[in-house]
């Protein structure tokens, strides 16, 4: 009989043995979590491009406007989420960037970054200058938006330029630059209009006159004149100010049409108009 009574006993051991170690193989707690992060866009203009989300420090992934990517497995916890580098100057992101996402166990967490798309066009500037001494280095074109800031260029006294990407909107274009004997025919500056998808297109008139000239003379009497003479400055005349000796004239041959104040400057400590 006692062999008998010792084999059950092995046997009601062994099965004890096994079903503790069942026990220990049991999962813990979850430690990741899922990310969905989108940008849906809207407005005019929605380009096919992407940009790049970035979970704190890791690689950047590729994410198209009115897309989505995925992250399958982020630790439990807070992650800074960054959406950039959309390639389209009519396009940005309106809400907060980054934010801060707290990712929970076994659940899936979703990041929205809204953005703003616009129409864009273009403006096309061209400037036609008639008459006689034309502006011999051209004019100076300014265009601002007060949204979005200005541009500047140059264009020369009969040319063309084109800003393009211009939102759409309304802009302020000025034409700056202008010799004294020029004037530009129309407002200025001027608004115009920029529609999706189209070019505005403005034409700058400016007339010059013919320069006129001054002749300045300078009589000094007393004693101890001024060794180096003096120098006369025109309110219209290109060119800066002109030598004149203390008894003798010199003349201003670029001087635009209109009144004129000529000062006498350079004068010795002794001497006075």
């Amino acid at each position: 009989m006692r062999p008998a009574v010792t084999t059950c006993s092995r046997v009601a051991t062994l099965a004890l043995v096994l079903s503790l170690g069942a026990c220990n193989d049991s999962p813990g707690p979850a430690t990741t979590g899922a990310l969905s992060v989108t940008a849906p866009a809207t407005g005019n203009g929605v380009p096919t491009s992407s940009g790049t989300v970035t979970v704190d420090d890791t690689a950047p992934k590729a994410l198209a406007l009115n897309g989505f990517v995925t992250y399958a497995a982020l630790v439990v916890g807070n992650h800074a989420i960054a959406f950039t580098g959309v390639q389209a100057p009519n396009c940005s992101v309106v809400d907060s960037n980054p934010v801060i996402v707290t990712i929970q166990p076994s659940a899936t967490a979703h990041v929205a970054f809204p953005t703003q798309c616009f129409g864009v066009g273009s403006i096309e500037v061209k400037t036609t200058t008639t008459g006689v001494d034309l502006d011999a280095d051209g004019y100076g074109v300014a265009i601002t938006n007060d949204a979005l800031g200005g541009w500047n260029f140059y264009l020369p006294a009969n040319g063309n330029s084109t800003l393009t990407d211009a939102r759409e909107g309304t802009y302020s274009v000025s034409l700056n630059g202008l010799a004294p004997n020029c004037v530009a025919a129309s407002s200025n500056p001027i608004n115009v209009t920029v529609v999706n998808g189209q070019t505005t297109r403005l034409a700058l008139a400016v007339t010059c006159a013919a320069f006129g000239a001054i002749q300045v003379t300078a009589t000094t009497s007393g004693m101890d004149f001024d060794p180096d003479g003096y120098v006369a400055v025109a309110d219209l005349a290109l060119g800066g100010g002109v030598s004149v000796p203390v008894n003798g004239s010199a003349t201003f041959t670029r001087v635009g049409a209109g009144t004129q104040t000529v000062t006498l400057s350079g004068l010795a400590a002794n001497c006075s108009v």
